[in-house]
């Protein structure tokens, strides 16, 4: 069986999340679409990851739009249950507009490489160096 479901949206959105629940029961799935306009602009397979979950198998989903061309104004979910089990649930939903999405590079810490570390020991033997003598 195959169910759907819509969310329209009256402004273009950069970003949208949710909790779900119960996709592991009796190996259902669920494709996330994004359109705009009605146009296509994304989608997703979310399978079941283990057909064992049994009840309450918890999961998180969540994209952001990487540029203008993924703006999307309608969420559909479709899900398909393949048995009689239970259906998938949807909670708190988080949705984000292209104002609050910041494209920022990863802030990165350089990490000394092993070729430093001989200059560094060079650098302690020198200060260590200039302590003795200035003792003496």
């Amino acid at each position: 069986m195959q169910t759907n479901f819509s969310i329209k949206f009256t402004n273009p959105l950069a970003a949208f999340g949710f909790w779900g629940t119960d996709l592991g029961d009796s190996k259902n799935t669920l494709t996330v679409v994004l359109k705009n306009a009605g146009v296509q602009v994304g989608s997703q397979l979310i399978d079941y990851l283990d057909a064992n979950a049994g009840d309450s198998s918890v999961f998180f989903f969540g994209g952001i739009a990487t540029g203008t061309a993924e703006l999307f104004d309608e969420v559909q979910l479709i899900s398909s249950i393949n048995s009689t089990g239970d259906a998938i649930g949807i909670d708190q939903i988080t949705v984000g507009t292209a104002d609050q999405v910041t494209a920022t590079a990863d802030p990165v810490t350089p990490v000394p490489t092993p070729a430093m570390l001989p200059g560094l020991i060079g650098v302690g033997m020198a200060a260590r160096r200039k302590r003795q003598q200035q003792a003496v």
